[in-house]
C-alpha cells in the first residue's frame, strides 16, 4: 500500500512534468550590426542599379579652413600648407579646429604621411621629408619627385601618384627614395591618403576609391561617388586623422565622413530551450548570404556553446538598403567584394546575439497567432490572372513567468525595396522591418521583437513609403497579439536537409554565343552583367565546376504543434501554402532567405515565361542554371518524403 509521502511526491512530478511541457526557457537579443567609423563608406547591396552604384558615405561639416594647397593627419593633428606657403598645425577642439602657424612651405605643392613623418614634393621636383620638432618642422632631402599629386605609405612601401595618373612606388637607399611605376590609378587622382590598412584616392570627379595591394599592384575599387543627394561636396584633398576620413572641399570647408544611415540595422536572436534541447532563430537586417559565411558561423557558436548546426536558424530579412555581404561577381566591379571588415561585424553581431539570447532565458511560455496583412502584391502579377500573394502573418508571443515584459516574434514574406527618391536611396536602413519592430516594442510593452522575412521572393510592397508599410504591418502584429491565442506545449526537434534539384547548364557553344551577343551592346548595365557571367561559367567549364544540381537547404525547427520549416534561397510567395499543406493538423510557419541566399527559388510560371524571378536574375547571382518548371512541385514532394 502506497504511503501518503509517495503519492504526494508522485502528484508533484506529475505537475512539474506537465508544466515541462507547457513552459520554456527563453532568451532574446538586439544587437547592432551598424558599420563603425574605422569603415569610411560601403555599398548598398539589393540593386545591381544605377550602373555607378549606391554607397553609404556622406560629409558631415566641420569648420571652414584657410585656402589650403595640401592636408595631411599625423599624429593626431593636422599639417596643411595654406596658398600663402604657411606651413599650419591644426588640432581638433569639439567639432572644430584651431590652427596655429608654425612654419614656412615654400615651394611645397603636396604632402603625404609615412612611417611617422612627412613626405612633400617641391615645385623644384624635389621630395624632401620633415620631422615633427617642438618649434615645428625639420626638413631633409629625400630625393626626387615629378609632379606628384598625392602620397600615402602602407606596409612599409610608400607610394605616390603622379599627374599622369600614374601610381609610384618609392625604394629607400641611403636616405634617398628611388620611384618606379608599378600600375594606373583611378582617372584624375587629386588627393592620397592611408588609413594602415588601404590606401584612399580621390578623382577630379569625386569619385572615392580604396585600394590593396596585390602582389606588385595596387586593385582599386571605388567605395563612394558625389550623388547629389548624400554625397554633395567637391572635394581638392582627402585624409586620415585618427581612424577618421576628412576632406577639404573646393569652398575651403573641412568634412568628416559619415554612414548616411537610420541606425537600424540589427541581428536579433530568440533562443528557446526544453529540457535537453535548445534551437535559436535569427533575424538579420542584412541582403544576402552565402552558405559558406553562415556555416561559418555555425561552426563558432558550436565551438562555443556546443549547438549544432540544424538547431540555430538565420534568417536575412533582405533590406535592399545594407551594405554588400556576399560576392557579387556580374555586378560592377565595386560589389565583387565586400568590405572584410564590415563583415566581421556581421558576424561577430550575429554571434553575440545569439550568446546574449542564451545568457538571458529565462521560463517562458509561448503562444502562436495566426492573421493576414496586405502590405503587399505580386510585381509578376500581370503575368498570372491569380496574382498569387500569400497574406499569411504569424506571430509568437514569449510571456515571461517572472516579469510582464514580452518578447514577439513575427513572420510575413514582402521585399523591404521601398523608398522615396532622394536620400532614402542612398542611406543604411533595415526599410518596413525597423518600423515595425519600434511600434510593437512601444505598443505592446515588447523587449525585443523579431522580423522573420517569408516567402517574399515575387511580393513588393503595395506603398512606396517603407514608414507606412511599417505601421501597417505593426497594426497587424498587434491585432493578433490581442487575439486569442495558443499556447504552445511539447517537445522541441530540429533537422537541416540539403535537396538537390537536378539543372541543365548551357553548353559552351551557346555560352558564347550568348557572350558574343551581348558583347555588341558592351558598356550596357544588362549587357555587362551577362558578359561577366559568361565568363564565370566559361572559366567553370575549364576547371571543370559545373555541377548538374542545385542545392536547397531545408531546415525545420518544432516545437510542439508548431512548425517553422526555413528554405534557402529568395522563395517565391506559393511556397508558403504548398508547404503548410503537408501538414494539415500542424501550425506551420515558412520561412525563404534561410541559411543560404544564392537565386530564386521559382514556381513554374516564372520559368515557363522566363520571369525575372526564374530567368534573369540568375545571371544577376552568377548561378550555373535555372531552375526546372517543376521545381515546386519537386521540391515539396521530398519535404513530405522526409517528414521532419
Amino acid at each position: 500500500m502506497f504511503s501518503k509521502s509517495f503519492l504526494y511526491l508522485a502528484f508533484i512530478t506529475c505537475i512539474l512534468s506537465a508544466r515541462g511541457q507547457s513552459s520554456y526557457l527563453v532568451g532574446s537579443s538586439n544587437v547592432s550590426i551598424e558599420p563603425d567609423s574605422s569603415i569610411f563608406s560601403l555599398a548598398l547591396a539589393g540593386y545591381g542599379a544605377p550602373k555607378e552604384g549606391r554607397f553609404s558615405i556622406t560629409w558631415k561639416y566641420i569648420s571652414r579652413v584657410s585656402d589650403l594647397k595640401a592636408l595631411v593627419g599625423l599624429n593626431g593633428k593636422f599639417y596643411a600648407v595654406t596658398a600663402k606657403d604657411e606651413l599650419l598645425v591644426g588640432i581638433s577642439t569639439d567639432q572644430s579646429i584651431t590652427w596655429t602657424v608654425v612654419g614656412n612651405a615654400k615651394n611645397i605643392q603636396s604632402l603625404g604621411v609615412f612611417n611617422g613623418k612627412l613626405y612633400a614634393s617641391t615645385n623644384r621636383n624635389q621630395l624632401i621629408v620633415g620631422t615633427p620638432v617642438p618649434e615645428g618642422i625639420s626638413w631633409k632631402r629625400a630625393g626626387k619627385a615629378g609632379q606628384i599629386s598625392g602620397f600615402a605609405g602602407l606596409n612599409g612601401q610608400l607610394y605616390a601618384a603622379t599627374a599622369r595618373n600614374k601610381l609610384l612606388a618609392g625604394t629607400f637607399s641611403s636616405n634617398r627614395v628611388s620611384w618606379a611605376t608599378i600600375g594606373e590609378i583611378p582617372d584624375t587622382l587629386i588627393s592620397m591618403t592611408s588609413d594602415g590598412q588601404k590606401i584612399y584616392a580621390i578623382n577630379a570627379n569625386d569619385s572615392l576609391w580604396s585600394g590593396m595591394p596585390e602582389g606588385n599592384e595596387i586593385v582599386w575599387t571605388e567605395i563612394g561617388r558625389n550623388n547629389a543627394e548624400t554625397y554633395n561636396i567637391r572635394i581638392k584633398h582627402i585624409t586620415v586623422l585618427n581612424n577618421r576620413l576628412y576632406a577639404l572641399s573646393n569652398d575651403g570647408k573641412l568634412y568628416l565622413a559619415e554612414h548616411s544611415t537610420n541606425g537600424n540595422l540589427s541581428a536579433r536572436a530568440l533562443a528557446i530551450k526544453q529540457r535537453d534541447e535548445t534551437i535559436v532563430i535569427v533575424g538579420v537586417d542584412i541582403v544576402t548570404f552565402s552558405s559558406s559565411f553562415i556555416k561559418e558561423i555555425k561552426e563558432a557558436l558550436f565551438e562555443k556553446r556546443g549547438l549544432p548546426e540544424a538547431a540555430i536558424l538565420i534568417n536575412g530579412s533582405h533590406t535592399h538598403f545594407g551594405p554588400i555581404t556576399q560576392n557579387w561577381l556580374t555586378w560592377e566591379d565595386f560589389y565583387h567584394r565586400p568590405d572584410s571588415n564590415y563583415m566581421n561585424i556581421v558576424k561577430e553581431g550575429i554571434i553575440r546575439s545569439v550568446e546574449l539570447a542564451l545568457d538571458n532565458m529565462t521560463p517562458s511560455a509561448i503562444y502562436f497567432g495566426r492573421g493576414n496583412t496586405n502590405i503587399g502584391y505580386n510585381r509578376r502579377g500581370s503575368y498570372n490572372p491569380d496574382k498569387p500573394y500569400d497574406k499569411t502573418l504569424d506571430v509568437l508571443k514569449i510571456q515571461s513567468e517572472s516579469s510582464n515584459q514580452n518578447n514577439v516574434m513575427f513572420l510575413t514574406g514582402c521585399h523591404p525595396v521601398a523608398f522615396k527618391k532622394g536620400p532614402e536611396a542612398f542611406t543604411l536602413s533595415a526599410n518596413f522591418p525597423a518600423v515595425a519592430r519600434h511600434q510593437i516594442e512601444n505598443k505592446f510593452n515588447a523587449n525585443n521583437s523579431i522580423f522573420i522575412q517569408g516567402c517574399a521572393g515575387d511580393i513588393n510592397p503595395r506603398s512606396n513609403n517603407y514608414v507606412q508599410t511599417g505601421n501597417e504591418l505593426a497594426k497587424d502584429v498587434l491585432q493578433i497579439l490581442e487575439s486569442d491565442l495558443k499556447r504552445l506545449k511539447g517537445k522541441i526537434s530540429y533537422s537541416l536537409d540539403t535537396i538537390q534539384i537536378a539543372v541543365k547548364p548551357w553548353s559552351v557553344a551557346r555560352i558564347e554565343e550568348f557572350k558574343m551577343q551581348n558583347s555588341i551592346r558592351a558598356g550596357n548595365l544588362e549587357a555587362d552583367k551577362n558578359i561577366r557571367w559568361a565568363n564565370l561559367m566559361l572559366k567553370k567549364y575549364k576547371e571543370n565546376k559545373v555541377p548538374t544540381s542545385l542545392p536547397v537547404l531545408v531546415q525545420t525547427i518544432n516545437i510542439g504543434e508548431w512548425k517553422l520549416v526555413g528554405l534557402s534561397r529568395e522563395v517565391v510567395t506559393e511556397y508558403g501554402p504548398a508547404i503548410r499543406k503537408i501538414w494539415p493538423d500542424k501550425l506551420v510557419s515558412v520561412a525563404g532567405y534561410c541559411n543560404d541566399i544564392s537565386s530564386y527559388l521559382p514556381n513554374r510560371w516564372h520559368v515557363e515565361a522566363k520571369l525575372y524571378e526564374g530567368n534573369e536574375s540568375f545571371f544577376w547571382y552568377g548561378e550555373t542554371a535555372f531552375f526546372p518548371e517543376d521545381v515546386l512541385e519537386a521540391l515539396t514532394g521530398k519535404i513530405k518524403s522526409l517528414n521532419k
